[in-house]
């Protein structure tokens, strides 16, 4: 990335703050071994604590190719298995057809639209 120039994925997710109910952060890993991208994601999002309100994590391992979500929601707002499913589609479509980073801002991008029109907007 040249200097100076921001981030796709800070930008999406900047754009996504001020929107949603959600807490969302993205973790990018390069680890050659990677036994469970699940649990190593659980680890991560732990280190959150016990915070209030709504959060998510998106990590992926670039190397591996593997990723997982875990996400922490209210229970009448937890998104359904079928909105993980696209979620996680149009994850792999983009990272298949584009730099990893523009790949991850997209599909943070369409993970925002898929959860506002749960009502996770502000």
């Amino acid at each position: 990335m040249e200097a100076g120039k921001t981030s796709p994925i800070l930008e999406a997710l900047l754009d996504l703050d001020s929107k949603l109910k959600v807490d969302i952060r993205v973790h990018i890993s390069r680890r050659w071994i990677e036994l469970n991208p699940m649990k190593r994601a659980a680890r991560i999002s732990g280190r959150w604590g016990e915070q209030e309100g709504q959060r998510l994590l998106l990590y992926v391992n670039i190397r591996k190719k593997k990723f997982a979500w875990v996400g922490h929601f209210e229970s009448t707002s937890h998104p359904s298995k079928r909105f993980w499913d696209k979620i996680s589609e149009e994850l792999v479509r983009n990272l298949r057809s584009t730099q990893y980073e523009n790949a991850i801002a997209h599909s943070v991008r369409y993970m925002g639209q898929e959860l506002a029109k749960q009502g996770n907007v502000r």
